[in-house]
């Protein structure tokens, strides 16, 4: 199980390429979904929201051996972004892109990883927050000035 950090990237890679890539359209269902936000779901906020959040997967494989710790976070992070795509589809009635890889790949590795290491339900909830906390990057970035809205027209 040395290698778990490393499927936890692979995995993101695969979730990342849902999203956008194939069958893609994450951008369109989340503006679809969030109007308000619309104008600033942008390509380049996109791009930075999923670069560090490869980069971060990246670096739990360059650093989990040493801190196994931060590796079980990146697994956190997966479980509740996994999460999110199941309750986002329920909320929406709708496919949110990155829904398959969640079920097929993030939630149930997270769950067996977290078993695997014998994490204790508090172990598990705080690795969750975790990667609640990782997730809260999205909105500062979405609203961040280098992230300016779309304007009409």
């Amino acid at each position: 199980m040395d290698n778990f950090p490393l499927y936890i990237f692979e995995f993101a890679v695969l979730h990342v390429t849902e999203e956008y890539v194939y069958p893609g359209g994450f951008m369109e269902w989340a503006r679809k979904n969030a109007p308000r936000l619309a104008n600033r779901i942008t390509v380049k906020m996109a791009v930075i929201v999923n670069g560090l959040f490869l980069l971060l997967c990246f670096a739990g494989v360059l650093f989990g051996g040493r801190y196994p710790m931060f590796a079980l976070s990146i697994a956190g992070l997966i479980l509740v972004n996994g999460i999110i795509h199941v309750l986002s589809s329920i909320a929406t009635k709708s496919y949110s892109p990155g829904l398959i890889t969640s079920l097929a790949l993030y939630i149930p590795y997270s769950v067996y990883t977290f078993m695997y290491f014998n994490i204790s339900l508090t172990g598990i909830l705080a690795l969750m927050l975790y990667g609640f906390l990782y997730h809260l990057f999205v909105p500062l970035i979405l609203f961040s000035p280098f992230n300016k809205p779309k304007t009409a027209g």
